[in-house]
């Protein structure tokens, strides 16, 4: 029997090269997840009056969902402000309420869960008004989905009805 020797650069540059295209062929089919998580607001509405002061705290619940693994969600809540006055005086700046800001983090797991708590609590002594509720939604992969609510933070209760 006869033995082939292969010594030639170009057989073996050849060889190296279908192999890298093959293992490069292999890593562009399978690079991992881009879908963004959903999310679903359920409470507080669109336009929801919150109460300033309530201590219970504001009701939040949402629906998260993801066709891997779901992270962790975000809620940020924000003043609406554009940075301009029209009749304040400096001396009247002075005596305005701070705005209610709030951003706090939680973990998710699996790839769909409902979450429902009060740990939105809004003090006495801030601003009344205009305000964003903003959700981000992170899946194990680093994708990100945001969904937002206008709200308005309200003094009293006058405009709502108990039995709804």
């Amino acid at each position: 029997m006869k033995t082939i020797k292969i010594n030639s650069p170009i057989v073996f540059l050849s060889f190296f090269s279908f192999l890298i295209f093959t293992v490069i062929a292999c890593d562009s089919d399978n690079e991992g997840d881009t879908t963004k998580p959903v999310i679903r607001i359920i409470t507080p509405e669109e336009n929801a009056h919150l109460l300033i002061g309530d201590e219970e705290g504001v009701l939040f619940e949402a629906e998260f969902s993801d066709d891997t693994q779901l992270a962790s969600y975000k809620i940020d809540i924000h003043y609406v402000s554009d940075n301009h006055t029209h009749t304040r005086h400096e001396e009247e700046e002075d005596d305005r309420l701070p705005e209610f800001n709030y951003q706090r983090s939680f973990t998710l797991s699996g790839t769909s869960e409902r979450v429902s708590h009060r740990n939105i609590v809004i003090p006495e002594g801030v601003l009344p008004g205009a305000y964003h509720l903003v959700v981000y939604c992170t899946d194990s992969f680093g994708n990100e989905s945001v969904a937002a609510r206008d709200i308005e933070l309200i003094e009293n209760d006058q405009d709502h009805d108990p039995d709804h």
